[in-house]
């Protein structure tokens, strides 16, 4: 089985790897104030303004990972849409959704991230660890060749 969403998995860690901290401070949405979405906004400001409408983080609804995957029709009235995880390279690669288990602390610290040194901190780790599960998957099934 193939991740539906592997060509932007894999767009994904190049994006994050280009992040600079310059781009950070210059997209930095907190107009000094901290709050809980600091992360959140200032990623999106970056991913808009290198011309995405789809980001990697923050929104099940705006991911560019959950978009590439199938979508689970609303179930009742007032329900969103929803990915199919199952569809996923997070789940293909570890087993489990992009936020939870092994996934959770890059993901964690990204979202609680409140400065402009741990956001690009938290990005280069959670573009290490997409690399480091995207590598093991591959040697995985090399070895059950």
């Amino acid at each position: 089985m193939q991740a539906k969403n592997l060509k932007e998995f894999k767009w994904l860690i190049e994006f994050y790897d280009s992040i600079t901290l310059d781009e950070i401070i210059e997209y930095d949405s907190r107009s000094n104030l901290l709050d809980d979405f600091y992360a959140i906004r200032t990623m999106n400001n970056i991913y808009a303004e290198r011309g995405h409408d789809e980001y990697g983080f923050g929104s099940m609804t705006h991911c560019i990972l959950c978009s590439a995957t199938t979508f689970i029709p609303p179930s009742f009235p007032g329900d969103i849409l929803r990915p199919t995880c199952g569809d996923c390279a997070y789940f293909l690669f570890t087993k489990i959704k992009c936020g939870s288990g092994c996934n959770a602390k890059t993901y964690l610290d990204m979202r609680n991230a409140m400065s402009p040194e741990e956001l690009l901190t938290a990005v280069k780790a959670r573009a290490a660890h997409m690399k480091k599960i995207m590598e093991d998957y591959e040697k995985s099934i090399n070895e059950n060749d």
